[in-house]
């Protein structure tokens, strides 16, 4: 982005478990990119989705989690978070997550996930779902 006070994200990651400790610590649990299933159609989940984000301005704002199939840009799901950044944690990193205790998924193949800030898509990232073979 060109105005570095622009929010932006450092990472966008899925993993099986988020932990936040009461300091502020944040623990991210078996960060993946390819998610085993026994067999397709399968459930991927739990998973977590975490966008580490910095320069959010403060005050109340909407971001949002996209996850679609890649390449079907017409079958898409949205998580929606509403979000109020405190007075003096603008230009700190921030860790925004939704957590899926279950996510069907009917084929295996790449998927898309995107953190999207006020309407605006801010990153993008991947995974792949695969079934586990027979010896695993």
């Amino acid at each position: 982005m060109s105005d570095s006070s622009s929010p932006f994200v450092h990472a966008l990651l899925v993993c099986r478990r988020v932990e936040t400790q009461a300091s502020g610590e944040i623990s991210l649990h078996n960060v993946l990119e390819v998610l085993p299933v026994d067999s397709v159609p399968g459930d991927v989940g739990p998973i977590a989705i975490v966008a580490f984000v910095r320069n959010l301005p403060p005050g109340q704002a909407t971001g949002a989690f996209l996850l679609r199939p890649e390449g079907n840009e017409a079958m898409q799901a949205r998580m929606p978070l509403e979000v109020n950044v405190p007075e003096g944690f603008g230009g700190r990193q921030i860790a925004l997550q939704v957590e899926l205790p279950s996510l069907p998924v009917g084929s295996g193949g790449w998927f898309e996930f995107g953190f999207e800030w006020d309407g605006e898509l801010l990153a993008i990232n991947r995974f792949a779902v695969g079934a586990r073979s027979a010896g695993e």
